[in-house]
């Protein structure tokens, strides 16, 4: 029987997840990561752990529909929060913005509170303020560490890297969609993950992680309550909550009336030295972005995303969702 499962990771060093920008990326970067991101590295891991045929078994599960994962979203405390809804003005037809006093505040706002998610849709109906903004908690903060680029015979380089450093009783959670039996090995991975890292510069130390607690059903406290009943509620429309890569036959929904997304573009290095005697980049790829609002569910799929290299390169495009009425 599948059930949702979430996994609250609490970061012992800062971590870095970068942007896919051209120009200093390493001078830029963000909070949280993707479910393509995330998927890579317990890939990764997997094969440490359980070897090849593990790895192999798990790829099946992900292509047979049996495992979905969401993109990682922050939490503080009990409560957990979900990407801003790709709504455009045409839904907020009735919101006075200029009216604001938070009006900077809520330009800024990347994610909501769960128990303040409903909240959200009435004032993308009604307008109106949103009290409740100043409630909103940063998790941790940005922080520039720089490092230095030793070379032979010239001089050392120093140069800027951004990294996220997360506060007390705060970090990062994902949900995964599975069966008891797959979620028993996902215990096993990501606490390995934990002592490996996640995001760049792993080699510095940064990334590394614990299980605020164990893995949890939803239903556990009053936030993912209300997230539970959200990833179960038939709606008319469905918020995204991982990268998507939809099927040919699946772009039809993309493009209804009532459809609302945004678009990120994923590149990237390949990790593997068994793919390569230097480091390759992956394949390119556009795919919707958590936020994206859809009248059905799309299922998505699974790339594989290796160019001029010695294996596959998966990347994670399946979907998974939460109803919200509007």
């Amino acid at each position: 029987m599948m059930k949702y499962f979430i996994y609250k990771l609490k970061f012992l060093t800062p971590v870095r997840f970068g942007t896919c920008n051209a120009g200093a990326e390493l001078a830029q970067g963000k909070m949280a990561c993707t479910a393509d991101t995330l998927f890579s590295a317990l890939c990764q891991e997997w094969i440490a752990v359980f070897g090849q045929k593990g790895f192999d078994e798990l790829i099946a599960a992900v292509q047979g529909n049996q495992i979905f994962l969401s993109d990682m979203f922050p939490w503080c405390g009990l409560e957990l929060y979900l990407p801003k809804p790709a709504m455009p003005p045409s839904v907020r037809r009735n919101t006075d913005v200029e009216g604001l006093k938070d009006r900077k505040a809520l330009k800024k706002l990347v994610y909501i509170p769960v128990s303040r998610f409903a909240d959200y849709i009435k004032f993308l109906h009604n307008g109106g303020d949103l009290p409740w903004l100043e409630e909103i908690v940063e998790p941790g903060y940005e922080q520039l560490l720089y490092r230095a680029n030793i070379a032979r015979e010239q001089d050392t380089v120093p140069y800027p890297v951004m990294v996220y450093r997360f506060k007390e009783n705060s970090g990062l959670y994902f949900i995964l969609r599975s069966t008891e039996y797959w979620r028993e090995r996902f215990d096993i991975v990501v606490e390995s993950l934990g002592l490996t890292g996640i995001g760049g510069k792993r080699s510095s130390g940064l990334g590394k992680f614990e299980l605020a607690e164990e893995s949890f059903e939803t239903g556990l406290y009053d936030s993912d309550i209300m997230l539970e009943k959200m990833l179960l509620e038939d709606a008319n429309l469905y918020m995204l909550l991982s990268v998507l890569s939809p099927g040919q036959e699946e772009l039809g929904i993309a493009k209804q009336a009532n459809s609302y997304y945004n678009l990120v573009k994923r590149t990237g290095y390949v990790a593997s030295p068994d793919y390569a005697d230097t480091w390759l980049k992956k394949k390119p790829v556009v795919m919707f972005g958590a936020g994206s609002c859809f009248p059905e569910k799309i299922r998505g799929r699974v790339l594989d995303v290796s160019d001029c290299g010695g294996h596959p390169v998966y990347r994670y495009g399946k979907g998974m969702y939460v109803g919200v009425k509007v």
